[in-house]
């Protein structure tokens, strides 16, 4: 069974306003045309055709997802120009309750791998860079009433382990 999240990430805290802004307002480096096909795949799976129409140019990008139903998720598995990505995730099954695993990677030179834990107090969130294993981050977020709040440090590890950057948030919902 899925929990819903109490708390969202941290990253999320914004989300609203960072949508408004980058949704309903023109662009540049976005692609102005966008015609994206969804269709049912195989076992339970979805595929999604995305063709973005920029300055006369065409990029396909073919994308799947996949939930087996015993916590294991293929949630993004895209095939680009520019190369393929995949994520996955692992929740339930002999994941303690709470617990997500999810795996972040391309086929260049990036691979994440994440853990959440999600009570009704807190939501945590912490990754590593498996493949350069040069930096980790930590986030937590919590709250009360319409507030949340939550703070994150990412670590380096280039030479000696130092603080990298870190940042607070704050949001409020007015009724």
């Amino acid at each position: 069974k899925t929990r819903t999240m109490s708390f969202p990430s941290l990253s999320d805290i914004d989300k609203t306003i960072k949508d408004l802004l980058s949704k309903e307002f023109f662009n540049a480096k976005k692609a102005p045309y966008v015609v994206k096909t969804k269709t049912a795949g195989p076992f339970g799976s979805k595929l999604t055709s995305t063709n973005d129409i920029q300055d006369g140019n065409l990029t396909p990008t073919l994308s799947a997802e996949y939930n087996g139903g015993s916590g294991f998720a293929v949630d993004k598995l895209e095939v680009s120009g520019k190369g393929t990505k995949v994520e996955t995730s692992l929740e339930g099954g002999a994941i303690p309750p709470g617990f997500k695993l999810e795996f972040k990677g391309d086929d260049k030179s990036a691979g994440e791998l994440g853990v959440t834990y999600e009570t009704d107090a807190f939501t945590a969130e912490a990754t590593f860079d498996i493949i350069n294993q040069s930096a980790a981050s930590v986030a937590v977020c919590s709250g009360s009433g319409a507030t949340t709040f939550g703070a994150d440090a990412a670590i380096g590890f280039e030479g000696s382990p130092s603080l990298s950057s870190y940042s607070v948030g704050v949001a409020h919902k007015v009724p």
